[in-house]
């Protein structure tokens, strides 16, 4: 995780509650080795039906998600 705390712009991290639990944990880990505050972490669950990998079963809110994060951290106003 060195190579990861070296990554200075801000990321977000996503991952899902149907992956594997090795995946969400490394997900986690990386969240956490990021400098940049403006990171963030979400983790997509089956209440919010998109449990599935890369959020396929509903990619409306992964846009949502996605879109109002980069609306956060690129704001100009």
């Amino acid at each position: 995780m060195d190579e990861v705390s070296k990554i200075t712009c801000p990321m977000l991290c996503l991952v899902c509650t149907g992956e594997v639990s090795e995946r969400i944990r490394q997900t986690r880990k990386i969240y956490e080795s990021l400098s940049n505050s403006r990171s963030a972490l979400h983790i997509f669950t089956e209440e919010e039906g998109a449990d599935a990998h890369n959020q396929a079963n509903n990619l409306s809110l992964l846009h949502e998600i996605v879109f109002d994060w980069l609306d956060e951290v690129y704001s100009t106003g």
